[in-house]
């Protein structure tokens, strides 16, 4: 395996999309990237959130969590209905950017010396899993529609792509076939650490030899947007979630050994502590300026979602 590729970690199969969206998250990196990069490149540089955690750990939690943040639109539309729902939405877009932006950054910080070695692993796997599919379905175990456009095409981005598309399949399918397969579950992991060195590569090979510091602004800028998301998404689980007191398990903050919990139950704040946090404006009227309450330490200064002046 080459240097490359053991130095890259992304999630093989992050949690189901968002409503609908029909394909494996994963295979779409690149195309959530190019659905937001106009959003990215408005955000001003003196706007910029200070990047303070892994990216990668980072999209992939928040992509972990999806699915039960999507278990509260319902409460969403009916409690905040002042509110729209576009941080949640585009939640999705914002972290598999990030990660797509974070391979860039990695690719341009390794040597592209590994990419012809690191190349020809990936066609022979694709190949073998593909070898595999068509064995499956001559059995009747897949759907030979699945893989059909599969490995008919070259080539850095053609091959990651293929090999991003046989393992998001495999995965769906593995509870039925697994044990069917001749390789285990290890394989679509390399698999899919493979087709992001490719895809990354095909990108690299048309950028120009100072874009380094562009990559880094760029991570910045994907992170910036996923944080200020994420960040009205928790604040409105606070509030839906208050008496439930769950809010820190559906949206965590990000920051190892923060805290999570949006309730503060201190001796100042006891009489108010059964009642849940003013939301974020009411429906059909003006918002009511409010005494701002003591601010919670999940969102504090040294939190993820830290804003810097300006913003």
């Amino acid at each position: 395996m080459s240097s490359i590729e053991s130095n890259v970690s992304l999630p093989c199969n992050p949690s189901p999309v968002a409503a609908g969206s029909q394909e494996p998250a994963v295979r779409f990196m690149d195309q959530a990237y190019q659905r937001v990069a106009a959003e990215l490149a408005a955000i001003p540089d003196d706007q910029l959130a200070r990047l303070n955690v892994d990216p990668a750990a980072a999209a992939t939690l928040i992509l972990d969590k999806l699915p039960g943040l999507h278990g509260q639109r319902a409460a969403w539309v009916e409690r905040l209905a002042s509110l729209d729902l576009t941080s949640l939405d585009r939640l999705e877009d914002y972290a598999l950017a990030l990660l797509y932006t974070h391979s860039l950054v990695a690719v341009v910080e390794e040597t592209a010396s590994d990419l012809p070695e690191g190349y020809e692993s990936a066609l022979a796997q694709r190949d073998a899993l593909l070898a595999a599919a068509k064995a499956l379905s001559a059995f009747g175990l897949l759907d030979a529609s699945r893989f059909e456009r599969i490995g008919l095409e070259r080539g850095y981005r053609n091959v990651g792509l293929d090999l991003q598309s046989l393992a998001a399949m495999y995965r769906e399918e593995w509870p039925r076939i697994g044990a069917s397969c001749p390789f285990d579950a290890s394989e679509l992991d390399l698999a899919v650490t493979r087709a992001n060195l490719m895809v990354r590569g095909s990108v690299e090979r048309t950028r120009s030899p100072g874009s380094a510091a562009a990559s880094l602004k760029e991570r910045q800028r994907a992170f910036t947007a996923l944080s200020r998301a994420y960040d009205d998404v928790r604040r409105a689980v606070a509030y839906l979630r208050w008496k439930e007191d769950d809010a820190a398990s559906l949206a965590p903050g990000l920051v190892p050994g923060g805290r999570g919990n949006a309730r503060r139950a201190t001796a100042r704040d006891d009489e108010r502590a059964s009642e849940p946090p003013k939301p974020l404006a009411p429906v059909g009227g003006a918002a009511v300026r409010e005494p701002e309450p003591e601010p919670d330490d999940s969102f504090g200064k040294d939190s993820l979602f830290a804003v810097p002046a300006g913003r």
